[in-house]
């Protein structure tokens, strides 16, 4: 009985011990990385911060670098093992490591290389400013110099000499202004000064402790931890002390150490199995952080950020470690979504959405939680300021909280939203209206809906919040006035007031601040967007706290600006549902759970970097930087990377191409930028960072360049086309010219082959027989035929001097022209000569003039002249592409013609031959087609019987 009693008792003061070290351990706000986010791995060793800002991480998976985005893993081609830990910056900016098969890497040039040694048991590395890499191993220290390539061992260790394994940790500290390392050797610390090496004995090592020690400098004093036992030694002026510090051995009591880091903040931090403790050895205070949680690791970035890394949850990156967070995480509270607050002096209540309410202790932090069994939300939830007592209603049934705990009281309207107690009685509001009840006297005052009260005792004045606006009551002579009504059928969420200056602020449900003085003037102060859903609204001095959707907003009425805390600077959740201020502190009912913030917002004051990645063509060809070069037309793609991690990813780029241009914005995820029309010439490309506060990054990336354009582009080019268009010009006007010469000299040929055919016809020959004929006909008294005759030959004339001087003639006037012509030879001929024209009904096309008649009269004369009999002569017309003529004759031929005409006349050509020749060799030049003109000898059983001429000429539409 007494060992189940006993058992009983240690079963109780364990748990009681275990809730209340959760009780007082703090949990602040922090965004985790871990697998579901692109870790690599959740068992992480080691992280550092490089000079550029990266945070580079040593894991089970390898050394992964973290950009705020993206994850990079780095490999090394030799490595025995992925795992890498020990991770250190050197002087130089590379980062060294080591894995747990004692194998030593450098990164460098953005490549992991392993760093050949021939020492054993790698278990501590250290950098100085000098450039040199302290490496604690098995048999040693041993130091390589990045600058030089050079290694240096500080003792050497013969194979007979105790192991040290574990004991022999190096660490680089800082004493006033000297430097040098300190290590733990076998039954000493030892101190080397960059020439020599001194050692110290320790009582307190000897050669038979056993296990591992962290070391740290830390306000002049070498401050050793014990992994294994709870042991922590100063070691200052040669001299080793056991530290007795009873809160820093209470924190670190049955608690595994892993390493001890002197962070920025002049704290020294403990990482362990359980949690990692803030020590401050000055006051002897410690505070115990994540006790659910195993940390290896941790540091303080350029913007403010706590980094812890653990074994089993990736990294914790902490903005504010006073953003307290209780929630899930602390195992005391099972569901985080809250959304009520009230306070009184000693404790902080607050309501879950499950209907639980939860009591924590203002000193202790304790947390005790109160449940009625019944699954519903919580509807009302006021304190009782005279007996502390808390009044809520839940599923239509009252409950009162007290010292005594939890009981039911009496409900007197169903639906209660929320409650006051004064001047002997209570206010009820409800979704039904507002009752008062003193005694057994109950009264309905008004029917809108209630959403809030507030009561000035002093003034006798209640305010209630309402679907219909805000009603304000005066108490007189045991009842309530309806003294005036504010924002008529306005809904109001919530409202607070000033006491001291007697200002009443009214939060409305379309997000609007309303703001009603002592003298009832109403005054808008503010109106949020439509997205911002508000939930209560609350007075701090000059400011108004608002819980709304998107976060916690304070309004400060001295400069009507609104200043934002969410969870990009701080918050657990943007879903903020109730705020109150208790003890110069902002409590929040979020989301997430109950959230504690100091009331003075400090934002990090470091900005964002931007560096270059890469630059490559849209090809992916590597270019120079300090050398661009570009081809006119040709992409060029940027890789940026930003070190930034307090936006949590939600900042964006900024860039321009030369000055004057407007700045173009992508998004933050993006992997690269392309840039695919750059002007020609000499180029200058600016990019920067705007973060989700718009601030601009702290510094501007800015590249030069020069696109070469194409080659016709090029000054020489120009000069040289430019020459070549003034010869080709040249030779062309040249050509032209010729062309035009050469054009007008056959024009000139033309008219004088055209006066030649007009001397043909007029030729004293025809004259001759013209005149000749007219006499006869005059001297047989013929007077009729004679003045048909002389009225033909004078229109002949008259035609053929109009057409002389025209290019082309209407077909018509060319065929009434020979018509002319036939008629008069005709009459010479008499009744011994015939003549057809046949295909004359052609309309439409002009034809050059005077060019068919030489034809026909060689054929009259030539011909037919000679020949005894029956003379006939046939003209007959065809269209295609030129003009068709044949003429037909049956005289002697042309062989007979030509004898006859020997015998008359050596010297003899056929009448204006040369002139018709020469005119269609001019028409074939300035006109297409083929063109020309034939003679066919008309042969019978091998006589001539006639002759036959083909023309082909050109034509034109008159249209």
């Amino acid at each position: 009985m007494r060992k189940n009693a006993l058992y009983k008792l240690l079963s109780t003061l364990l748990c009681y011990g275990f809730m209340l070290v959760a009780a007082m351990a703090q949990y602040p706000h922090h965004f985790s990385y871990d697998d579901e986010v692109g870790l690599p791995s959740n068992e992480v060793y080691s992280i550092v911060q490089d000079k550029k800002g990266f945070i580079w991480i040593g894991c089970d998976a390898g050394l992964v670098k973290f950009d705020g985005l993206h994850y990079f893993q780095y490999t090394c081609a030799t490595q025995k093992s992925n795992s890498k830990t020990g991770l250190i910056v050197s002087a130089a900016g590379s980062i060294f490591c080591y894995n747990f098969k004692h194998q030593l890497f450098v990164l460098k040039d953005d490549s992991l290389h392993e760093l050949p040694y021939d020492f054993y048991g790698i278990n501590n590395l250290v950098a100085d400013q000098q450039g040199n890499i302290f490496i604690s191993h098995h048999g040693g220290i041993s130091c390589f110099n990045e600058n030089t390539g050079d290694w240096y061992d500080f003792k050497s260790y013969s194979k007979d000499s105790i192991r040290l394994s574990n004991n022999n940790f190096a660490k680089l500290s800082v004493s006033g202004n000297s430097k040098g390392i300190y290590s733990i050797q076998k039954n000493a610390v030892c101190f080397w000064n960059g020439k020599t090496t001194t050692c110290y004995p320790c009582e307190y090592f000897t050669e038979h402790l056993t296990g591992t020690y962290c070391l740290d400098y830390f306000n002049d004093q070498l401050w050793i931890f014990s992994f294994e036992q709870n042991q922590v030694l100063t070691f200052q002026n040669g001299v080793t002390t056991a530290i007795s510090n009873p809160k820093l051995l209470e924190a670190i009591n049955n608690r595994k150490i892993t390493a001890v880091r002197k962070l920025e903040d002049d704290f020294l931090w403990i990482f362990t199995y359980q949690g990692v403790i803030r020590y401050n050895p000055r006051i002897d205070e410690a505070e115990l952080f994540y006790p659910n949680y195993s940390f290896t690791d941790g540091l303080i970035d350029r913007e403010g950020n706590y980094w812890f890394s653990t074994l089993q949850s990736g990294l914790f990156r902490i903005p504010y470690l006073n953003y307290v967070v209780w929630n899930e995480d602390n195992d005391l509270i099972k569901n985080q979504r809250m959304n009520r607050l009230v306070a009184d002096e000693a404790n902080i209540y607050f309501t879950s959405l499950n209907g639980v309410v939860h009591k924590m202790n203002l000193q202790s932090n304790e947390i005790n939680t109160f449940s009625t069994g019944l699954q519903a939300d919580i509807q009302s939830f006021d304190i009782e300021e005279q007996d502390g007592s808390i009044y809520f209603n839940q599923n239509n049934r009252m409950y009162r909280l007290n010292a005594q705990g939890l009981s039911d009281e009496p409900v007197i309207e169903p639906a209660i939203k929320t409650q006051k107690h004064a001047f002997g009685g209570k206010l009820v509001g409800s979704s039904h209206g507002l009752f008062w009840e003193k005694g057994k006297f109950k009264i309905n005052l008004f029917s809108s809906w209630v959403y809030e009260i507030l009561i000035d005792s002093t003034e006798n004045i209640a305010w209630i919040a309402t679907n219909e606006g805000i009603y304000k009551l005066n108490y007189a002579n045991d009842s309530w006035v309806l003294n005036k009504r504010f924002l008529k059928e306005i809904q109001v969420r919530s409202i607070d007031w000033d006491a001291q200056k007697q200002n009443v602020y009214a939060l409305t449900f379309n997000g609007e601040i309303y703001h009603i003085n002592k003298a009832s003037t109403i005054t808008k102060k503010h109106q949020f967007e439509k997205t911002v859903l508000p939930n209560r609204l609350r007075v701090y001095k000059n400011n108004l706290l608002l819980a709304t959707s998107k976060g916690l907003a304070v309004f400060q009425q001295n400069n009507s600006k609104i200043i934002w805390r969410n969870t990009s600077n701080g918050l657990v959740s943007n879903n903020v549902q109730d705020v109150l201020v208790k003890n110069n502190q902002i409590w929040l009912a979020t989301g997430k759970g109950l959230q504690r913030i100091p009331l003075a917002y400090v934002s990090h004051s470091q900005r964002s970097l931007i560096y270059l990645k890469a630059l490559k063509t849209i090809d992916k060809k590597k270019l120079n930087s300090e050398q661009l070069q570009l081809q006119e037309g040709q992409s060029l793609l940027l890789y940026p990377e930003v070190s930034y991690y307090s936006s949590n990813g939600n900042f964006q780029y900024a860039y321009k191409i030369n000055d004057g241009e407007s700045w173009t914005l992508m998004p933050g995820d993006a992997e690269y930028i392309q840039f695919d029309k750059i002007p020609s010439g000499d180029f200058e490309i600016q990019m920067k960072v705007i973060d989700q506060n718009g601030k601009n990054s702290e510094n501007t990336l800015i590249l030069k360049g020069n696109v070469t354009p194409k080659f016709y582009k090029n000054y020489w080019f120009l000069a040289l086309l430019f020459v070549a268009f003034l010869s080709i010009v040249y030779a062309i006007y040249k050509w032209q010219l010729k062309i035009q010469h050469a054009k007008s000299q056959r024009e000139i040929e033309l008219y004088a082959s055209k006066l030649t055919a007009i001397q043909s016809q007029m030729n004293p020959h025809f004259l001759f027989n013209a005149l000749n004929s007219i006499q006869n006909l005059v001297l047989k008294g013929d007077i009729e035929n004679t003045y048909t005759y002389i009225t033909t030959f004078s229109n002949l004339v008259r035609k053929t001097l109009n057409y002389s001087d025209k290019e082309y003639i209407d077909f018509e006037q060319e065929v009434q022209l020979l018509e002319l012509y036939l008629s008069l030879e005709k009459l010479r001929f008499s009744k011994q000569f015939e003549y057809t024209i046949t295909g004359k009904n052609i309309e439409g096309f002009l034809v050059p003039p005077l060019l068919i008649q030489p034809f026909v009269e060689n054929a009259l004369i030539h011909g037919l002249l000679h020949k005894e009999g029956e003379r006939k002569l046939s003209i007959h017309f065809e269209l295609t592409d030129a003009l068709t003529c044949i003429i037909e004759d049956n005289g002697v031929g042309r062989e007979a013609s030509k004898q006859i005409n020997l015998r008359k006349n050596k010297q003899f050509e056929s009448f204006s031959t040369a002139a018709i020749r020469k005119r269609f060799e001019i028409l074939s030049h300035l006109e297409s087609g083929n063109l020309g003109y034939e003679f066919v000898d008309l042969e019978k059983d091998g006589a001539a019987i006639g002759t036959k001429v083909i023309l082909r000429i050109p034509v034109k539409h008159s249209y």
